[in-house]
């Protein structure tokens, strides 16, 4: 538990582990105003306006972020998620730009790629991201992906 005098940043992470998104935007609503040239507010807001299923609203607040800190990854990937949501595949390639691939981007670019049926690059990217999380859950859904999407029999 936060002490009472918790910045409202904490107060909406905390909300957010608990999944009550409605406490998560009002958190990150006050924080905006507390700090305004903080990025992670925003990106707060956006997590918590995409799971209340506003994704036009999340996509807002995540350039908000993206304006204030061009190079915030986090605010970068959840941009390209709620793309990916939208069926905005170009715009989550878009936002997936001059950020490290991770895990985390490998898997949402795969997923674009894929969608936009560009199968080389899809191909490329979802090996990468299975050779770099082989133990993980989601490399399995996307290799079941890969083999109903392409046509693959063999793993990569």
């Amino acid at each position: 538990m936060l002490p009472p005098n918790a910045s409202n940043i904490a107060l909406a992470q905390q909300e957010l582990g608990k999944r009550n998104f409605k406490n998560v935007l009002k958190y990150a609503k006050r924080a905006q105003k507390e700090a305004p040239a903080s990025p992670v507010p925003h990106n707060l807001a956006g997590i918590a306006l995409n799971a209340m299923s506003r994704p036009s609203e999340a996509v807002k607040s995540f350039a908000r972020a993206i304006r204030l800190n061009p190079n915030y990854a986090e605010a970068r990937r959840n941009l390209a998620q709620t793309y990916l949501l939208m069926g905005r595949h170009e715009s989550a390639l878009l936002a997936l730009q001059s950020i490290p691939e991770t895990p985390d981007v490998l898997y949402i670019k795969a997923q674009g790629l894929a969608a936009l049926m560009r199968k080389d690059e899809a191909l490329a990217t979802a090996t990468r991201y299975i050779a770099d999380t082989h133990e993980d859950k989601k490399g399995y859904k996307l290799r079941a992906y890969r083999r109903l999407q392409f046509g693959l029999i063999a793993d990569a």
